[in-house]
């Protein structure tokens, strides 16, 4: 068991530092690209005047929050939060890409477009995926696996900014 909580503590502090540099990346460039896509959450921190460096950190320190537990005891519960809080972006993601994709046609172009959807497609796959999988062997380290696949989506690539240039 001790080396159970050892490596969901180690992973919990690899993905936080993952966390950070796709926070960073989803907004280093001054205009949004396939790499740097200006996902929602940052994007409206920013606009409303949060210093860059505090808006590429709030989605990390989500992370560690939603799952310091995994951390301090074995896992002995659910994920059902996570389930709560994925099914609603899911679709809201799925809602605001159809809505916005001609936006994001005109101004960023098709590729930026295609590509922003395909890897939105991917990372939702993958962590429902891993949902499934989960469902089967519950242990700290998946449940934080897990975890980071969601919040790496929501760092890097959920909501991707559509509009006109900034």
């Amino acid at each position: 068991m001790t080396s159970e909580l050892s490596r969901s503590r180690f992973a919990l502090g690899a993905a936080f530092f993952v966390l950070c540099a796709l926070s960073y990346l989803s907004v280093s460039a001054p205009v949004p690209t396939l790499l740097s896509p200006y996902p929602g959450a940052q994007f409206l921190l920013i606009t409303t005047g949060t210093p860059r460096p505090l808006s590429m950190l709030i989605v990390p320190l989500l992370f560690l929050v939603c799952n310091a537990i995994h951390v301090i005891r074995p896992y002995r519960g659910r994920l059902g939060y996570l389930a709560w809080l994925a099914a609603p972006l899911t679709l809201l993601s799925i809602v605001y890409v159809a809505l916005r994709a001609a936006d994001g046609n005109a101004h960023q172009g098709l590729t930026y477009v295609i590509g922003t959807i395909a890897i939105n497609g991917l990372m939702l796959m993958a962590f429902w995926a891993g949902w499934i999988a989960f469902a089967r062997h519950r242990t700290s380290y998946n449940a934080v696996i897990l975890s980071f696949v969601l919040f790496a989506w929501l760092s890097w690539l959920a909501f991707p900014y559509f509009g006109e240039g900034i």
